[in-house]
């Protein structure tokens, strides 16, 4: 799964990550941001939508290790 998949699954949290991915959802109608970009973003947002984006990145990166340990787990 990638970054943009796993955020856009975020939309209807009630939290600052559902508020980010809305945002987000909007911003790439205008133009897709790539995975590599996005901590760059941190130079022009608010402290806030910072500190939603970390949090963002590290329930991705979480998620992202528990599929690979379920893909080696034998059945």
């Amino acid at each position: 799964m990638t970054f943009n998949s796993w955020l856009r699954k975020q939309r209807r949290r009630n939290d600052p990550v559902g508020d980010l991915a809305r945002d987000y959802i909007d911003d790439c109608r205008v133009s897709r941001i790539p995975y590599r970009s996005i901590r760059s973003l941190r130079s022009v947002i608010s402290i806030a939508a910072g500190s939603a984006l970390d949090e963002a990145l590290e329930e991705y990166r979480l998620a992202r290790e528990l599929e690979s340990l379920m893909r080696d787990d034998p059945p």
